[in-house]
């Protein structure tokens, strides 16, 4: 018994040690400005750049109209709207034409068929770029809503800090319980991939983008050669960021502190064939990182949990027999593990504007976030093919 209680008590330090390290390398580094600071920013010289706002649409009847109802009502004085329809066979262009009828400053780009060395949102944001005459251009997902100041603010603070290109982390909003459970889990592993101080930072900066919000200065985007770059790549917000660095072009992401709001996937099956395709890219192809970053989560979140569990049960039946100190020994290691632990998870939900209480949730959001990591790299060995707006490709791992 006493080497059963021994051996608890030093997995119990590793996990407390393990969240204290987390908590104390993290601290300060895990926020991102805001984009906020640019809302009272002075006009530029020479006035406000034209800065068109391309939006692909892939069947998007069922939010295309609350998207660009918010994109009109922008404060934004020089302001173009391009939305390309990619494909459409749903209602979407009807809900578009509405649009244009009633503000000239909306105007679309029909795409009948996606040529077969295109993938992904590449071809319709190289379209839309073909018929945008901004200085500065806006990728933004069909199913976002932008507050009415975020553009003024954005183009502000891009120019404010030198940025070529600029991520603008949207609120995601969660509205069914796999959200609340998976949600923060898929981007506190993001956040561990592309850590937060790594991104905005002069010296060696880590390339990422949003896919939801990009917003690029055109000649910069022109110098990389565009989208036609890596037109056959998926991950377009990664590999453009990377283009960019390439040239010695400044990357950044801000938060958005309310101003940009996003639903990312309407179900658990949509989420999971999502996140895969994320994490691919961020992973680079890599089976081996996907599956490394699979277990690390597994094993944290689940397996260590159950450690605490057996810990706390045999403490019970420790007391039931007469031995204190063995069971407060125990009970010490498991409480100092909880406390920190709750107290970094709380301080990073409240970050991803979380409610609290999904925390309690967290061991079984890394349970489908850590076998959906390792289904990724199950995926790309076996060469699994993926369905993204219609049609199906493979990805080759490395």
């Amino acid at each position: 018994m006493l080497i059963v209680v021994w051996i608890l008590c030093v997995l119990l330090i590793v996990i407390a040690l393990f969240w204290a390290a987390a908590f104390l390398f993290t601290r300060g580094s895990i926020a991102l400005p805001s984009v906020t600071e640019g809302l009272d920013g002075p006009v530029p010289e020479g006035g406000w750049p034209r800065l068109s706002i391309i939006v692909p649409a892939h069947n998007e009847q069922q939010v295309i109209d609350q998207c660009l109802n918010s994109l009109r009502q922008s404060e934004y004085e020089n302001l173009q709207l391009v939305v390309v329809l990619d494909r459409c066979t749903d209602g979407t262009s009807a809900v578009v034409d509405r649009h244009i009828e009633a503000d000239p400053r909306v105007k679309s780009v029909s795409i009948d068929t996606l040529h077969e060395d295109w993938s992904g949102k590449c071809y319709p944001m190289h379209m839309g770029v073909e018929n945008a005459d901004g200085t500065w251009l806006l990728f933004i997902d069909a199913d976002a809503q932008m507050d009415g100041r975020l553009a003024r603010a954005a183009v502000c603070t891009a120019i404010r800090r030198q940025f070529d290109m600029m991520g603008v982390l949207p609120r995601v909003r969660c509205r069914r319980p796999f959200e609340y459970i998976a949600q923060p889990v898929a981007q506190m592993q993001l956040m561990q991939i592309f850590p937060p101080d790594k991104i905005n930072r002069r010296h060696r900066p880590r390339s990422f983008g949003i896919g939801t919000f990009i917003l690029v200065r055109r000649e910069t985007f022109e110098k990389v050669g565009g989208m036609s770059t890596f037109k056959s790549e998926f991950q377009d917000d990664l590999n453009l960021a990377r283009a960019i660095k390439r040239v010695r072009g400044n990357v950044g992401v801000v938060q958005s502190d309310g101003l940009l709001r996003s639903v990312m996937y309407d179900s658990l099956g949509e989420f999971i064939q999502g996140w895969k395709r994320i994490f691919i890219g961020c992973c680079k192809r890599k089976v081996t990182r996907l599956r490394t970053y699979g277990f690390r989560l597994l094993a944290i979140g689940v397996a260590a949990p159950l450690v605490q569990l057996v810990a706390v049960t045999l403490g019970v039946l420790l007391i039931l027999q007469g031995r204190m100190p063995m069971a407060m020994s125990l009970f010490g290691a498991v409480t100092i593990g909880w406390i920190i632990q709750a107290t970094f998870l709380l301080r990073v939900y409240r970050l991803l504007n979380v409610p609290w209480f999904a925390v309690l949730a967290y061991p079984l959001g890394c349970s489908i976030v850590g076998r959906m990591l390792l289904g990724a790299a199950d995926d790309l060995r076996r060469r699994v093919p993926f369905r993204w707006g219609g049609r199906e490709y493979v990805i080759v791992g490395r």
